[in-house]
């Protein structure tokens, strides 16, 4: 499953229709849209529901409709953030996981838009099966390997690895 986020601030970038349809066919398929926690997911949500209409998203999942039962998931409140950003970050990431109904899950922060999508996926999914860590995969963020390289511990024929990520 392929998902992004949006919210208030940012959802006429995110939805904006030629954005979708290059993302769509780059990734091979129409992305579904969390929409964060937010005061007027309203508008948002009416615009998704037309996108799903026209083939343009998969579907779409509101935070603010389903805040505590997600929070009910994970065993968390609201007080267990140590403020509103680092809240509103984590619901998308739960929201994203719980809605997920397939075996893997590929998100996009929703300001990314992948250039191209290889073998990461696959290589991804064979590097877990033959590994006993969990790993968080993710496209590289810089044109340059030179920079992702010097921000890494190691390396192998397809990944850089590093102990923390944005």
């Amino acid at each position: 499953s392929f998902f992004t986020q949006c919210y208030d601030k940012d959802y006429q970038y995110v939805l904006n229709r030629e954005r979708l349809k290059r993302i769509a066919l780059i990734i091979g398929q129409p992305l579904s849209i969390i929409v964060n926690n937010c005061k007027n997911y309203q508008i948002i949500k009416d615009q998704c529901a037309t996108l799903k209409a026209n083939n343009l998203i998969e579907n779409y999942f509101c935070i603010n409709e389903h805040l505590d039962i997600i929070l009910q998931t994970f065993n968390l409140k609201k007080e267990n953030f140590s403020n509103s950003l680092h809240y509103n970050i984590c619901l998308y990431g739960m929201g994203s996981l719980f809605f997920c109904t397939s075996e893997y899950l590929c998100f996009f922060t929703g300001d990314s838009t992948p250039v191209q999508m290889s073998n990461f996926i696959k290589d991804s999914i064979k590097h877990d099966k033959n590994n006993s860590l969990t790993h968080t995969y993710m496209l590289s963020w810089s044109n340059s390997n030179e920079i992702v390289k010097s921000q890494s511990y190691n390396e192998d024929e397809n990944f850089y690895y590093t102990k923390n990520f944005s």
